[in-house]
């Protein structure tokens, strides 16, 4: 029987966001595939150096666990399939690599903003993408836009670069959704969502700008982690009165938050895919996101595309929230809803079968 190794070492966190989140559904689906058990089964593999994070480990019963020192490999798992889910390269003589690139955007010049990343993260991810492209086998990008970015940064065949869309878990909640926590003091359909990292890399400070001049009733909500930049711009701004921070909002509470919401708003500077675009499409919320990136394809017509660098471009999506019809909203549903892990997971094993095939 076939096996793959995942290098899983993204996975280890308290509170899995975007890369982690995605490595845990394509673990979870990769189990339930028709195949697994008979075809193939699955290894997880976590870097030694890690170990501190041991308590965060994930360990589905129905496949094995294991902690590994570094990018080569020992010699009992030579001949084996290797998928790195992120950014810690497992290769070697005999090993064939598969790596999933998520997001190029650190790279690109019109990024190299203040607070956007540091030089030294910056040289860091060149270099570690340098030694991915060197020795993996396959890539799997995760948009086209990816894939656009990795074949203008790199001197990769493009035959070996698979586009694997990824998916959501989540579904309408329907007519009989439960409230919102009284905790959170919100009230449904009057704030405006943002979900993800609230940090001057996820263009923050535009929004913050856009938003203050846009007259509005509603509250902007930001669900994750600030960072102290954003939080200077708010009192700069003097927004105290009209953005709620959540902080980090556990997985099983964000459909009450976006059913609730009146409108997500994700003016980022670049997505490698976005899955908050498809969890606010699930919801049916009109939708305000940039027009760079890998959000025009995931969005359909419905969503108000802005420039993320414009301010102005920003405030006047917001202004257009209120002219999305239901129809708009009923087909960015449905579209969304064809995002499923279990394509995402039966589209990543179809890689895998090519590497068997061809060695």
């Amino acid at each position: 029987m076939k096996r793959v190794d995942l290098e899983a070492s993204t996975l280890l966190h308290a509170h899995p966001t975007g890369i982690a989140r995605y490595g845990r559904q394509l673990i979870d689906h990769l189990l339930t595939l028709p195949a697994y058990g008979h075809d193939f089964r699955l290894r997880l593999l976590y870097k030694l150096s890690r170990f501190s994070k041991r308590a965060f480990r994930y360990a589905p019963p129905q496949a094995s666990t294991d902690w590994h020192l570094g990018a080569y490999f020992p010699l009992s798992a030579r001949k084996r399939l290797v998928h790195c889910l992120d950014s810690v390269l497992i290769y070697g003589k005999g090993i064939r690599t598969v790596v999933t690139i998520h997001d190029l955007a650190v790279f690109r010049p019109e990024h190299q903003l203040e607070g956007y990343t540091s030089d030294k993260f910056r040289e860091k991810s060149w270099a570690r993408m340098r030694q991915m492209v060197r020795h993996a086998d396959h890539l799997i990008a995760v948009s086209e836009a990816t894939k656009r970015d990795l074949l203008h940064f790199f001197d990769y065949p493009e035959a070996q670069i698979s586009v694997v869309p990824l998916g959501t878990e989540q579904r309408p909640l329907g007519r009989q959704a439960p409230p919102l926590p009284p905790a959170w003091q919100l009230h449904s359909k009057q704030y405006y969502l943002f979900v993800g990292s609230i940090s001057v890399r996820k263009n923050m400070l535009n929004l913050l700008q856009a938003f203050a001049h846009h007259a509005t009733e509603h509250t902007l909500v930001l669900a994750g982690t600030a960072e102290p930049a954003v939080l200077e711009a708010i009192a700069r701004l003097r927004l105290h009165h009209k953005v709620r921070l959540l902080g980090y909002v556990e997985d099983a509470l964000l459909p009450l938050l976006y059913h609730h919401a009146a409108a997500f708003l994700f003016p980022t500077y670049y997505e490698g895919f976005g899955i908050p675009l498809l969890e606010a499409m699930i919801h049916r919320l009109p939708i305000v996101t940039s027009n760079r990136g890998a959000a025009p394809e995931v969005v359909d017509a419905s969503a108000q595309l802005v420039d993320p660098f414009e301010v102005d471009s920003i405030r006047e999506g917001l202004e257009k929230i209120a002219t999305v019809a239901d129809t708009a909203l009923d087909a960015a549903q449905q579209r969304a809803l064809a995002f499923t892990w279990s394509r995402t997971a039966q589209s990543t094993y179809e890689v895998y079968q090519k590497l068997w095939e061809a060695h």
